[in-house]
């Protein structure tokens, strides 16, 4: 493939060094541990455009919410009581921000609902559901993305926490206290990753791993 390759610039893996060779003088190959990587980087320079900050005149913004220096809120977005939003932080359009705390320089997609009550209910003697109090609230760390229409759920009794880093797909549910480490990725469709659910960069780990 790369011979046939009519590319001037070609990033290859260190691997292939001594086993390909450009086919022509305007051909340049540069060989590199992780070539992907680097090509993200290029892409992500030329073309990446910053978000203007601002916010918009169609959202809603409680009083006591504090809100970061050169963040960008969206149309129709309503952030509720003591939210705080972190420098540098994109808000997308149609954004429900209740009962949480957002770090700096992340991206929340349209449709996201942060901070409202999860599922959780005891049944009383005769049947009936009683619901489990919510009081707790959402941490998100610096440099997380959540993906369109995703939902993440406050804690009841302890915070549900997302760490630095972390990247959301679109349409994933995090339940009530979950306890999400850094640098992790979650698959768009994921669903119920809930109290008892502790997750980091190599999987899910249980309370003795900690």
């Amino acid at each position: 493939m790369i011979s046939q390759s009519s590319a001037g610039i070609i990033l290859c893996a260190k691997s292939m060094q001594g086993r390909v060779h450009p086919t022509d003088a305007r051909r340049q190959l540069f060989f590199l541990d992780n070539p992907r990587y680097a090509f993200v980087k290029i892409m992500n320079q030329m073309y990446n455009k910053k978000n203007t900050a601002g916010i918009s005149a169609r959202s809603v913004i409680s009083e006591t919410a504090k809100i970061g220096s050169g963040c960008c809120i969206g149309d129709y977005t309503v952030i509720g009581d003591d939210c705080i939003i972190g420098d540098n932080t994109m808000i997308g359009t149609r954004v429900s921000l209740q009962n949480c705390c957002i770090g700096n320089n992340s991206i929340i997609q349209s449709g996201v609902t942060i901070g409202e009550d999860g599922f959780a209910f005891e049944r009383n003697a005769d049947g009936s559901l009683e619901r489990f109090p919510h009081k707790r609230g959402v941490k998100i760390g610096d440099n997380v993305e959540v993906g369109a229409n995703t939902n993440i759920q406050r804690g009841s009794l302890s915070d549900t926490i997302i760490g630095n880093g972390t990247k959301i797909a679109d349409m994933v549910h995090i339940g009530h206290h979950a306890l999400i480490g850094e640098h992790c990725q979650i698959a768009a469709g994921t669903a119920e990753i809930n109290r008892r659910s502790k997750y980091s960069r190599k999987g899910f780990w249980s309370d003795s791993d900690r």
